[in-house]
């Protein structure tokens, strides 16, 4: 459930941002725009779009970092099937990290009550 839902936020998001900006051309959707697109290494919503649109090769990616037949909607999935396991430990691994914190600022809190020299 969680691991198609992630992805369809993504590409849900793209696309409004991506809409944004052929009708209004906001500066905050265009620096958003082109962050998408230089991390993905991706440009537009679908090839045939990419190749007929001239008002969005200004937020693409120069030729040498990315193919113009590579959409992002594709990448997003790209991304998020083959990576949703290295994404699942990262949050598994920070999660550990964040109960040990817990742990040693509770034993730290009981030892300075139990011995009020330190204070």
């Amino acid at each position: 459930l969680l691991t198609s839902q992630i992805p369809q936020d993504m590409k849900k998001f793209y696309t409004d941002l991506y809409n944004e900006y052929h009708e209004k051309k906001t500066d905050s959707s265009k620096a958003a725009l082109i962050t998408f697109h230089k991390t993905l290494s991706c440009c537009g919503k679908m090839v045939i779009t990419n190749l007929l649109d001239s008002d969005f090769k200004d937020i693409c990616p120069t030729q040498k970092i990315t193919d113009p037949t590579v959409d992002c909607i594709r990448q997003i999935d790209e991304i998020f099937t083959s990576k949703v396991y290295i994404i699942a430990c990262i949050g598994i691994g920070i999660g550990v990290i964040m109960i040990f914190g817990m742990i040693f600022s509770m034993a730290l809190c009981c030892a300075v009550r139990n011995n009020r020299d330190y204070i």
